[in-house]
């Protein structure tokens, strides 16, 4: 038996979501009021849903967690392309 590779885990596009923020930044793509208002409402604007996104805690009673990106499918979802994000 042999296990099919999903794409999906693949952790070359994973960077910690500041990261991502001081590039969209630095190429005047977005500013950090701008990042932080797509940010508050990731759960409506699809930044969540389309796996752009990822939340990580580290227990249970961690209040905030921490923001993970994925790059292609943020700048997807920056490019209105919402099928090629998902």
């Amino acid at each position: 038996m042999t296990a099919e590779y999903d794409s999906s885990s693949d952790l070359s596009d994973l960077l910690p979501l500041r990261k991502l923020a001081k590039e969209l930044e630095a190429k005047g793509i977005a500013t950090p009021h701008q990042m932080n208002w797509w940010l508050r409402f990731r759960d409506v604007n699809g930044l969540l849903d389309c796996g752009a996104v990822s939340e990580v805690r580290g227990s249970p009673h961690t209040k905030r967690p921490t923001l993970y990106a994925r790059r292609s499918r943020f700048i997807a979802w920056l490019s209105g392309d919402a099928a090629r994000a998902a």
